[in-house]
């Protein structure tokens, strides 16, 4: 869903952050279903704080293009 919601701001927002945060979930995602399925409830509170960690940097560097268009 991150990756439809960056393709549809408007132009001269930094959407790419979002694409990023959202390939990066996307990612993160195929590699607990690809390798680690029995560990999966070991290995996703580390893939989630990364997760939170980019969705934040991308939402803060979207936030940081809105003020300056303002």
């Amino acid at each position: 869903m991150r990756i439809i919601l960056a393709f549809s701001m408007k132009e001269g927002m930094p959407w790419m952050w979002v694409v990023l945060s959202g390939v990066i979930t996307l990612l993160l995602g195929g590699i607990i279903l690809a390798k680690w399925r029995s560990r999966a409830f070991t290995f996703s509170g580390c893939f989630l704080g990364i997760d939170l960690v980019f969705a934040g940097v991308g939402w803060i560097f979207v936030g940081l293009g809105l003020k300056s268009r303002a």
